[in-house]
């Protein structure tokens, strides 16, 4: 049986700064836009609220995804909900796993459709998943589909 538990998304936001430096203040930089800060209460799918892993505050998503069944965030209810983020650069959020090995992957769905899936480890920093928490850069333009 596969298992898989990642601490994930404890800060998701958007930059149109490729270089921009993350603060507690980072999310009121002109240009970025926050789509969840890890406290905010969220739904989601195959995975849960965990108050001991979070990288900051007091809370994180922690996956566990399944066979037929990947962990979902889903932002309905939030002020980020139906966001256009298509114009920005990157989405950047923060990962870690319970033992190396491991990879991942990322999507963006709606009801309208869903982006291209990609791999993350490419844009993980130091290009490893480990029990540390580390920052991820996904580039919007990896995840724009032809239509």
């Amino acid at each position: 049986m596969l298992t898989r538990k990642c601490s994930c998304v404890s800060l998701i936001f958007l930059t149109a700064f490729g270089l921009l430096a993350l603060a507690t203040d980072a999310v009121a930089q002109a240009g970025n836009v926050l789509l969840w800060d890890g406290e905010t209460s969220f739904e989601c799918g195959y995975g849960a609220a965990n108050s001991t892993q979070a990288f900051r505050g007091q809370y994180c998503f922690e996956g566990a995804p399944d066979f037929s069944h990947q962990p979902v965030i889903r932002l309905t209810g939030l002020p980020s909900y139906r966001s256009n983020i298509s114009d920005y650069d990157e989405i950047w959020f923060y990962i870690k796993c319970d033992q190396l090995g491991k990879t991942f992957t990322f999507n963006i769905g709606a009801y309208t459709g869903a982006s291209n899936t990609v791999s993350g480890m490419p844009y993980i920093d130091g290009g490893v998943l480990d029990s540390t928490y580390r920052l991820v850069r996904i580039p919007i333009s990896a995840l724009k589909t032809p239509t």
